[in-house]
């Protein structure tokens, strides 16, 4: 199987792996997190890009892009550059794994922090054309009732009407959209500068190459299991065997045996009698 890569030296501050890149220095990952909220960010006491999240080992393991915490918040950010359908309880999912990163056991439930995640969009979330969709919890019933939860979901989309931004949020918004550098802004040029920076660095080049070897492992072992799943279903609905379904679905050979290995771990997770 083969997987288009864009070259090293042609990615951008939007690509997934210099987005991480850039966001690893802490002073440009604070800064960009203030510019967002609007608000000044206190200490950073945790940062870390590629967050491994898995609660047990059969729920889904996440990897957070950029994963930061202060004294009392925990704040995730992530590039997302094609449509998700599912964005909002993605973002949902994400929050829970944040939460249970953050609350220990034997702590009380008013140490859990507040948590902030943050979506920067290269495509319209929600279709309404706006540049921010900020998502807290509320009350139906009385709409001045701060019920307290302490979450919020930020999806920024650069594309979108920022008539009500900052003039500063205007102007990364632009850059994330267009790539304009504006004068006289000392985040964007640095993170730009970052960026050509990085493009230049041999030993991120090669970081590189070994990401995208493991992207195009991921994408193999990903489509193995979707494939398997789906000759699994089709088993149960048509009660037939494992070759018979293989044979209706085009099952390639030297699929088979993998695809029958992976079928055969599905059925040792099915509760007995299923």
């Amino acid at each position: 199987m083969t997987v288009n890569t864009k070259p090293y030296e042609e990615l951008t501050y939007t690509d997934d792996f210099m987005f991480k890149r850039v966001m690893l220095r802490e002073t440009i990952c604070r800064r960009v997190l203030e510019r967002i909220l609007g608000k000044p960010v206190r200490e950073i006491r945790f940062h870390e890009t590629e967050k491994v999240m898995k609660d047990s080992p059969s729920s889904k393991g996440i990897r957070l892009d950029v994963y930061l915490q202060t004294d009392n918040t925990a704040y995730d950010i992530e590039m997302q550059t094609k449509p998700e359908p599912a964005i909002g309880r993605r973002s949902r999912y994400y929050q829970s794994s944040m939460d249970m990163d953050s609350l220990f056991a034997g702590k009380r439930y008013s140490e859990l922090k507040d948590g902030v995640v943050i979506f920067i969009c290269l495509t319209d979330p929600y279709n309404r054309k706006l540049a921010r969709y900020t998502l807290r919890e509320t009350c139906a019933e009385a709409d001045d009732l701060d019920p307290k939860v302490g979450t919020v979901k930020i999806f920024l989309y650069a594309g979108g009407d920022t008539s009500q931004e900052s003039h500063e949020m205007r102007q990364f918004l632009d850059y994330i959209h267009r790539g304009i550098v504006p004068e006289g802004d000392d985040l964007i040029r640095d993170i730009d500068e970052t960026v050509r920076f990085e493009r230049q660095d041999t030993r991120g080049k090669e970081d590189y190459r070994m990401y995208s070897i493991k992207a195009m492992d991921l994408m193999d072992e990903g489509m193995a299991k979707e494939r398997a799943e789906i000759v699994f279903k089709f088993m149960q609905s048509q009660h037939v065997t494992f070759d018979k379904a293989a044979d209706l679905l085009s099952i390639k050979e030297e699929d088979r045996d993998e695809c029958r290995a992976l079928i055969e771990k599905m059925k040792e997770k099915q509760p007995v009698g299923v």
